[in-house]
């Protein structure tokens, strides 16, 4: 009973899953944007030559993409922060547990989240500079990375996860027997891995689809609608 302690109107579990699902949701959003952004950016190189008005246009949809997504990168980590701090004061020892299994997992997952804070700015905040020639290669490299880095930090969170519901490398009472490796490989984890790239990319495209019908409802500029 204490595990699901209420808090007024609410309870434990509930405050958990309330911050949870917003960082999935916004989580999503910035790691799916910068897939489609790219996607589009390739594309629109491909063509560049046999429809140069219609690559330029491609190319600038990419770029406002990016643009769209690029302020919502602090809100997650703040919300992820507010989700790590429910962790530790409302779950203590479930939080003691996990970290003791997957210490190593959680240092990787904040490096590379670090690491994609630095190429979701470089990649948005050079694009017009690097459009042309060498280095439009130079920036749909980088663009590459930050969607690798992006399926990372999407195939280590989902290791946790998967363990809670399909747990490995431990014995029948929950005590860990050595292996990281089968701690994380569970029978769950690639399923799910293959399940949130492709629903980050769902997820940020009706999102972008929204903005989009909202921005041509509202606006009187007949060129830009």
């Amino acid at each position: 009973p204490k595990d699901y302690d209420r808090k007024g109107l609410t309870d434990n579990r509930s405050i958990l899953w309330v911050l949870i699902q917003q960082h999935f949701f916004l989580g999503s959003f910035i790691l799916g944007v910068p897939m489609m952004a790219w996607m589009l950016e390739v594309f629109s190189y491909l063509r560049r030559k046999a429809d140069p008005q219609g690559s330029k246009k491609q190319d600038g949809f990419a770029h406002e993409f990016m643009r769209i997504g690029l302020p919502f990168y602090p809100l997650t980590i703040v919300l992820g922060l507010a989700l790590l701090a429910a962790f530790i004061f409302l779950y203590a020892e479930f939080s003691r547990y996990m970290s003791s299994i997957f210490k190593p997992v959680l240092y990787v997952y904040i490096f590379v989240f670090f690491i994609e804070n630095v190429l979701l700015y470089a990649y948005t905040k050079t694009w017009e500079k690097w459009a042309t020639d060498r280095k439009k290669w130079l920036h749909m490299g980088i663009g590459a990375l930050t969607c690798c880095n992006g399926i990372v930090i999407i195939y280590l969170a989902n290791a946790l996860m998967a363990f809670m519901m399909s747990p490995a490398g431990v014995d029948a009472e929950g005590r860990y027997l050595g292996n990281l490796w089968n701690a994380v490989n569970t029978p769950l984890w690639n399923p799910l891995n293959i399940h949130r790239s492709l629903a980050s990319i769902m997820f940020s495209g009706a999102v972008i689809a929204a903005y989009a019908a909202y921005q041509m409802l509202t606006t009187k500029n007949a060129e830009k609608r």
